[in-house]
């Protein structure tokens, strides 16, 4: 398995439709991924993650992290994990 940083528009769609196949009460929609991850606010920087077995995409995983204050009390240190998934045919071997 080797975890390579996504970089790409097709990338990070691969990665979307991983949580989407796996996830659909909780399908995410384009217009949503185009707003919230190809054009967020000033001050939020967005990274991809996948982890690859060649060219299959078995996990991934969307970084946010503040470039500027964006409240009183963050500090540009702050960030978070916007979204993860898992493809389920691992995880059940694994489980």
């Amino acid at each position: 398995m080797e975890f390579r940083r996504i970089v790409t528009r097709d990338g990070i769609y691969k990665g979307i439709d991983l949580w989407n196949r796996d996830n659909p009460s909780f399908f995410i929609i384009s217009r949503l991924l185009e707003q919230n991850i190809f054009a967020p606010f000033a001050g939020v920087n967005v990274r991809a993650w996948g982890a690859f077995e060649g060219d299959n995409l078995l996990a991934f995983a969307l970084i946010k992290y503040l470039t500027i204050p964006i409240i009183e009390n963050s500090q540009v240190d702050e960030g978070w994990i916007s979204l993860i998934v898992i493809d389920k045919k691992i995880l059940e071997l694994i489980l």
